[in-house]
């Protein structure tokens, strides 16, 4: 089999899109459960993520070249599914913003500002996050996008080098299996689903693949077994050097401190590790953020500059910013260390995204050219229907959390 260009790019994206902020909350939240029962319910929900990928497909075959969602939804269900979508994706697109601005202000007040003894408050630090990178936004958004694929390559590089460093500090805890520990894998499996989360890019995979099915079905694996193993690495090197329990910084006394991304990244730099894989730390997590900021602003921009038909000169481009920037920037000078709340709240959307999509496939499935099986897209509901209620029960207090309850 030959593989191409598009082939390559397409599991990039991938790729792209699940190593982001997911890498960084993944490890708070596998604290609990620990490596094995972690990496086990993490390539189960991997499975989820391919088998959900591969059915949306189909309504995305049936329209091919009228691709976007909101279209879909207009034909399937009318202008009140069209609203609704639109309300959907305008507070999804504004919850990401508002955990990427957190967390970037975050990563910046405790790993860039003491590398240079400057000390201030989160709030001061989320300020000096959005006057630097929104003028990277204004001024750097076309740079950012042509050189996507060179900073996608930075990311993984740095990712890369911090993980296979790591593995010379691996803990024989890793290994440690209690069965009680079980109990906290509901608290992470929503996030488990977002981290492999890139469902929004089918429509575009589907196109740079000549919609072939068999095509897209290889780039699904692939694309989702990259970061899968990644992720299975990372966690091991991070819960290496951060341990659960015991003296000195622990995601135990993280946890139950309510402290943030941004703490554990400094937990794990403070540890007696190579001066090259605390670099490779810094700059995976600040990029990692730094990139879905942008990409998400870009795509938020752009959706109200379209919904609003705003005339992109003078103060139309400003005011266009303001609206796509005020109202996450307001959410996170209110909650400066929610990042994990607000994304976990995020994947909540992310869900409902997927719901949409499967109602469409349900609405048009006569059709459809080639018909998945109707048991397995209304199992692929309740799954979702199921993650969607352990987040609301987690929200309200109701499921352990390690360090916590």
């Amino acid at each position: 089999m030959v593989v191409g260009r598009d082939f390559i790019g397409s599991v990039f994206m991938i790729s792209g899109c699940a190593m982001g902020a997911g890498c960084l909350a993944m490890p708070m939240l596998a604290a609990g459960p620990n490596f094995i029962f972690s990496a086990i319910f993490l390539t189960l929900v991997a499975v989820f993520s391919y088998l959900l990928a591969s059915v949306s497909l189909e309504i995305f075959l049936l329209y091919r070249n009228e691709v976007n969602i909101s279209t879909v939804v207009k034909n399937s269900f009318g202008g009140a599914g069209l609203i609704a979508t639109a309300l959907v994706n305008g507070a999804l697109m504004y919850s990401l913003l508002s955990v990427y601005m957190t967390g970037g202000a975050d990563l910046l007040h405790k790993t860039i500002f003491p590398l240079i003894n400057f000390h201030t408050s989160e709030q001061m630090a989320l300020m000096v996050f959005l006057i630097i990178f929104l003028l990277i936004f204004v001024k750097g958004a076309n740079l950012v996008i042509r050189s996507n694929k060179l900073i996608f390559y930075i990311k993984l590089i740095s990712f890369l080098v911090a993980v296979f460093i790591g593995m010379i500090f691996l803990s024989k805890k890793l290994v440690d299996l209690k069965v009680s520990d079980l109990r906290y894998i509901p608290h992470a499996l929503p996030i488990f689903l977002g981290a492999l989360w890139f469902h929004f890019i089918i429509p575009i995979i589907a196109r740079l693949n000549n919609y072939d099915r068999k095509r897209c079905h290889r780039v699904f694996k692939v694309g989702l077994l990259l970061p899968l193993i990644l992720y299975i690495l990372w966690l091991s090197v991070i819960l290496s050097l951060v341990p659960r329990f015991g003296n000195g910084h622990t995601f135990f006394e993280l946890l139950s401190k309510h402290q943030s991304a941004g703490t554990m990244i400094s937990y794990a730099m403070s540890s007696n590790i190579p001066s090259i894989m605390k670099i490779s730390l810094n700059v995976f997590s600040n990029i990692a953020l730094l990139t879905s900021f942008l990409t998400v602003g870009l795509s938020t921009y752009d959706y109200i500059r379209d919904t609003f038909r705003i005339k992109q000169a003078g103060f139309g481009i400003i005011g266009n910013l303001l609206i796509t920037m005020v109202p996450p920037a307001i959410f996170a000078l209110f909650f400066p260390s929610g990042f994990i709340f607000i994304l976990q709240q995020a994947t909540i959307l992310l869900m409902v995204t997927n719901i949409i999509v499967l109602a469409c496939l349900v609405k048009e499935y006569k059709r459809l050219v080639n018909k998945p099986n109707k048991l397995l897209i209304y199992g692929l509901f309740v799954g979702l229907l199921a993650l969607i209620i352990t987040q609301l029960l987690d929200n309200f207090g109701f499921l352990s959390s390690f360090g916590i309850s």
